[in-house]
């Protein structure tokens, strides 16, 4: 159902869509790329008020948590049965 709202939606919105590994390597093309897509000025102050903030920010700053598919008595077999669709379409999520 996800997919089909997101398209429903996309028609009258711009998505971006935004892998995790991107804003972890490289926060501010993400938002740039957001702002661009819905015809958004960056501004330098903005841009660097968003920097400052992820360097303050680091992933793992309280921690790291590990999670597992069989900690919920899941596989990796049963989720890429039931997400087949958004795994597809959207890449592997493991």
């Amino acid at each position: 159902r996800y997919i089909e709202q997101r398209d429903k939606v996309a028609q009258r919105v711009p998505i971006v869509d935004v892998a995790y590994r991107d804003i972890v390597s490289d926060p501010m093309n993400p938002i740039r790329e957001i702002y661009d897509a819905h015809r958004r000025k960056l501004t330098a102050d903005t841009e660097a008020a968003m920097g400052r903030w992820s360097g303050e920010n680091p992933q793992y700053r309280y921690g790291r948590v590990t999670y597992t598919p069989e900690k919920y008595g899941l596989t990796r077999e049963s989720i890429e049965q039931q997400f087949a669709p958004y795994i597809d379409r959207f890449g592997a999520y493991l």
